[in-house]
């Protein structure tokens, strides 16, 4: 992304320069004049030169995924007032996010002198890329890539930062950069973090382990990055323990699952910094099988969790304190809860409003939605389904949220309608999927916003399978989407709030079987995992047509 400068004057500027009048025999100060900027900056956007405040014009280009930006514009005098389209910035601090839709947008900076009379505007047209521009820059494998490990199973990516999970890689290593070579613990599990550089290039950083790693243990069976702080759901591990940083070594509690937390320093250096059990952990429970994370505030799915009770389901919240201690605040469960409920099979957190999933076979949802309180206390808010809602359509078993947006997969859903708002109807296909949109509106309601189908629908696509939501754009992955191969399919929305299909992506080694259908929005960057690619390539851009390991996986980075 880059900014010029144009060449030619000024359109918008309005410069009403007063000088005022020395008096030599006067103490009287005058109001300043001076309506210039020390300062421009936009959040992810480097100017080509140095910004000049006598310069009041720019231009500047952005990629398709970046749908906002903040605006820094800070005034030469301390006494002038700033606008950023129109709304006055607090002087204290002097930013501003902005929306950017696809398309042109004009940012207008006013300044108003302290005189009250002497005026200037500056402005910044940026232009988005549309979902068209998306290229594959990378094409991501572990460092020790092996049949069958699954790798792009589960990801997560924060600004440049990326998770990705290998939930059936079999070392027996633990903590952070162990032995990767052994494969005595099955199924054990591996997190492997890559960064990516100023200049756009990728590099793992770290090899991650439990510190208590055991075979069938699921260790990135689900991941969650925000920040500087990572965490990793291993629904099968078997210790007894309860809370935070008990006993991890005993296996008396089958599949009661963990979650665990691990912190990067200002070296870049990772560490696991907790070990998080249910307060009630019981076998069975599959604590981990999802998690989400936003700030300080965590929550853990437990879909087997009470199945004796007939609750079927918990999800847990823990939080962390000031001074980096997590602990368990609060359990929650749906307030109607059915037979063979999964409740907790996913999870998606945004500042004060969660969103709860399950992957019942026996019913057509709902997912629920809950929100915090000013207190940190969560309520249910709302129980979200689908217009066309049947049984074994499994609604529910991915979902994702945006501010007021939440996206939901239903992977069975019969339909073989294509694209936004087909025939919901139609049920003569076993196992296609789609996927839905809901928007929260002004009072607080949840309202079904579009259905979404792929381009094809095929019997057996599986379309829902993985999902992320954007501020306007929804990614849904197919199993079996592109002819019979993986595929993601990406939906916009106008600024009219219209959604439409806007692109099918495919792998650059597309195969039957490879399952590309995990999709991560970040903010300049989507990745996309294949759990079922074979290339026995490691590292970062190998050989993709090397099919030597069998469902090792692999992720693929476009921006």
């Amino acid at each position: 992304m880059s900014i010029r400068l144009r060449t030619a004057l000024p359109l918008l500027v309005a410069a009403t320069i007063a000088f005022g009048c020395s008096d030599n025999h006067s103490d009287v100060q005058h109001p300043s004049n001076d309506a210039t900027l020390s300062d421009l900056r936009l959040t992810g956007i480097t100017l080509t030169s140095a910004f000049d405040p006598a310069v009041t014009n720019y231009v500047a280009t952005v990629g398709a995924l970046r749908s906002k930006t903040t605006v820094t514009a800070t005034p030469a005098d301390n006494g002038a007032t700033v606008e950023i389209n129109g709304v006055q910035s607090d002087p204290n601090v002097p930013a501003q996010e902005i929306v950017l839709n696809f398309g042109v947008n004009t940012l207008l900076v006013s300044v108003a002198a302290e005189d009250g009379t002497t005026t200037a505007n500056y402005t910044v047209e940026v232009t988005r890329a549309d979902i068209g521009s998306l290229e594959q820059t990378a094409y991501i494998k572990a460092s020790n890539t092996e049949s069958g490990d699954g790798f792009g199973g589960a990801v997560a990516i924060f600004r440049t930062t990326l998770a990705l999970a290998a939930v059936n890689e079999g070392s027996e290593a633990t903590g952070i950069d162990g032995n990767q070579d052994s494969n005595t613990k099955i199924i054990s599990g591996a997190v492997y973090v890559f960064g990516q550089d100023a200049a756009g290039t990728w590099t793992q950083q770290a090899y991650i382990k439990a510190s208590n790693t055991d075979g069938r243990d699921g260790f990135g069976e689900d991941v969650a990055l925000f920040g500087d702080t990572l965490i990793v759901g291993a629904p099968g591990e078997d210790s007894p323990a309860t809370g935070i940083n008990g006993d991890q070594f005993s296996n008396a509690s089958l599949s009661s699952g963990a979650a665990y937390v691990f912190d990067r320093d200002s070296n870049g250096a990772w560490s696991q910094t907790a070990y998080i059990k249910a307060s009630n952990a019981n076998s069975g429970d599959l604590f981990g099988y999802s998690v989400a994370l936003y700030d300080n505030v965590l929550i853990v799915g437990a879909p087997g969790d009470d199945r004796v009770s007939g609750l079927f389901g918990s999800a847990y919240v823990f939080v962390r304190d000031d001074n980096g201690n997590w602990s368990e605040h609060s359990i929650l469960r749906p307030s109607t809860p059915g037979t063979s409920v999964r409740f907790g099979h996913a999870v998606a957190l945004h500042g004060d409003t969660l969103v709860v999933g399950d992957s019942s076979r026996f019913d057509s949802g709902p997912a629920y939605v809950f929100t915090r309180d000013q207190s940190g206390d969560w309520s249910e808010e709302a129980q979200l389904t689908a217009v066309n809602g049947e049984s074994s359509d499994l609604f529910g078993s991915t979902v994702a949220i945006y501010e007021d947006r939440i996206g939901i997969g239903a992977e069975e859903e019969q339909s073989t309608a294509t694209g936004v708002n087909g025939d919901e109807s139609d049920n003569s296909g076993a196992q296609v999927g789609a996927a839905y949109v809901f928007s929260r509106d002004s009072s607080g309601n949840w309202n079904q916003n579009a259905y979404m189908k792929a381009a094809t629908s095929f019997p057996g696509a599986r379309f829902g399978v993985g999902l992320d939501i954007g501020r306007d754009m929804l990614a849904v992955g197919a199993l079996r989407g592109n002819f019979g191969r993986g595929a993601v399919t990406v939906f916009t929305q106008a600024e009219s709030g219209e959604w439409s299909l806007s692109r099918t992506i495919t792998a650059s080694n597309d195969e039957s079987s490879d399952s590309f259908s995990i999709p991560a929005i970040g903010l300049d960057n989507i990745a996309i995992g294949a759990p079922g690619e074979s290339s026995g390539a490691t590292g970062v851009d190998g050989n993709q047509t090397d099919n030597s390991e069998s469902a090792s996986g692999a992720v693929y980075i476009l921006n």
